[in-house]
């Protein structure tokens, strides 16, 4: 089931630009991982229960924007099985990304769009 957003990528062309302009906006850092050309940022607003944006730098070739959306979800295996029930299909599903400790299924809607599904189970 479906649960909340959970975040949202943006790639940027400047990535401390896009940082400045998000804390003058009231957002708090969360963390960076890497260094440039692979560094990215977490921020949120304050607060329980923020959405999370994630800002890293647009690889070349491709326009900046928001990369894909991505809602938590509960109980992930049988959710993405009523989706595929329902005529979705996964580019990839189920991917454990041990850094986050999470479990990640993405998918592109017919207008091209990037969507992930996140399901959150904690580091093993």
């Amino acid at each position: 089931m479906l649960k909340r957003v959970d975040h949202i990528e943006i790639a940027v062309d400047n990535v401390e630009a896009e940082v400045a302009f998000f804390k003058s906006l009231g957002f708090e850092e969360l963390s960076r991982s890497g260094e440039a050309p692979k560094l990215s940022v977490q921020l949120k607003l304050p607060g329980e229960n923020q959405v999370m944006f994630k800002i890293f730098l647009t690889k070349e070739g491709r326009k900046p924007g928001v990369d894909h959306i991505s809602f938590e979800l509960t109980e992930g295996a049988a959710t993405r099985e009523v989706m595929k029930e329902k005529g979705i299909t996964f580019k990839d599903e189920g991917k454990f990304v041990a850094k986050y400790g999470h479990e990640v299924s993405n998918l592109v809607d017919p207008n091209g769009n990037k969507w992930q599904f996140t399901e959150i189970l904690g580091k093993k």
